[in-house]
């Protein structure tokens, strides 16, 4: 009671000394000048994102160390699983460690298509906060803006993904006692790359063409992911995840890679960002 009653007096009296809507700290005023770092708006955008890759970038190599840590005791745990859950997993006793291995990274690319949407989805808070008006009054193009924030999106999707590859091979290693795990593993991420900016290219050209639907890619990458883990339990045909990029890449090292898919994916992805950039140039800023 008594430790309460001081904390309470002690706020009473923080409350009178301090501004109406600061803090206890008052801030310390900025630099007159950027930093010569922060001179163009890739380095702006790289500087306001850093951040959140780091914290998307640690929690997928944690949680990728985890599920490959796994992959020793798979194939005598899973092995008496009802046919249905081993679907999921390879479809047999014999594929287990490979499909669980592929599965962990079809997830892993579900969960960077998520940030990579989050990344995307910055642009069009810079623009209703009307954060973008300022630097577009500078010499930068529209597209020269929009551009620099996709870029960083796509390094960090790349980041992400290595960085899970990694700590998913590490993991796998150490418990199967094979090193080879670990380059294979980060291919198999990297392998999704395309298919998550695939992604991020779907709601770039959102952002471009109709911003007030940019949430609408949730829709797509929600739905692909179930269509895309639970499909074979439910028997789905496989044109139910068609529209979903994920689906159209082979989980490694469950499957054979796909240089087709893959150099297809690549190039619907750069012609979607172009459409997207095209179709910011043309239409009005709106903020709120």
């Amino acid at each position: 009671m008594g430790f309460a009653a001081a904390a309470a007096a002690a706020a009473y009296r923080v409350v009178d000394r301090r501004d109406l809507g600061a803090g206890l700290v008052p801030p310390r005023p900025g630099r007159a000048e950027a930093a010569p770092a922060l001179a163009n708006p890739f380095a702006l955008a790289l500087r306001q994102q850093r951040g959140s890759i780091a914290g998307w970038g640690a929690g997928l190599a944690l949680m990728g160390s985890f599920y490959g840590s796994l992959t020793g005791s798979i194939a005598e745990s899973f092995a008496n699983l009802p046919e249905d859950i081993l679907a999921l997993i390879g479809g047999s006793a014999a594929n287990l460690v490979d499909g669980f291995l592929g599965l962990t990274g079809y997830t892993t690319a579900f969960l960077a298509s998520c940030f990579a949407i989050l990344s995307v989805r910055r642009l069009r808070g810079e623009e209703q906060s009307g954060r973008i008006e300022p630097v577009l009054a500078t010499a930068t193009s529209r597209a020269g803006w929009m551009a620099a924030g996709l870029s960083v999106t796509a390094l960090g999707v790349v980041a992400l993904l290595a960085l899970a590859g990694v700590g998913t091979g590490l993991g796998a290693a150490a418990s199967t006692g094979e090193p080879t795990r670990v380059p294979a593993s980060v291919w198999a991420h990297l392998g999704y790359a395309p298919a998550v900016l695939g992604i991020a290219a779907i709601g770039a050209a959102l952002f471009g063409l109709a911003p007030r639907a940019f949430d609408l890619v949730w829709v797509l990458v929600v739905y692909g992911y179930l269509v895309g883990s639970f499909g074979p339990i439910l028997d789905l045909p496989d044109s139910a995840g068609v529209l979903s990029p994920l689906n159209h890449v082979r989980q490694m090292p469950l499957e054979p890679f796909a240089a087709g898919s893959f150099v297809a994916l690549v190039v619907l992805t750069a012609l979607v960002t172009a459409a997207g950039l095209a179709a910011f140039r043309k239409r009005d800023v709106v903020s709120t």
